[in-house]
């Protein structure tokens, strides 16, 4: 009996299928939890510009600009408060 494909090749091609298939799925969720912590520095951000907005209108200061959301453009500003 003549075989057509030792058993050996076939074996370890049916492994670095599934093991192809793990790859795929563990890209999927590290992709999946990069975008939760992107929306979540996001949140971040956003809560702590209108935190600055709301304490600088308490002290009855005008209220810092608007800074552009642009992807890759992260403006840092200092704001310095000083009491009347």
């Amino acid at each position: 009996m003549e075989k057509s494909m030792p058993f050996c090749l076939v074996a370890s091609i049916f492994c670095l299928i599934i093991l192809l298939i793990f790859l795929i799925i563990g890209c999927f969720f590290v992709a999946r939890e990069a975008r939760k912590q992107e929306l979540r520095e996001k949140h971040a951000r956003r809560m702590q510009r209108e935190m600055l907005i709301v304490g600088t209108e308490m002290l009855g200061m005008k209220a810092p600009e608007e800074q552009s959301e642009e992807p890759g453009i992260t403006p840092e500003k200092v704001v310095v408060v000083h009491m009347p």
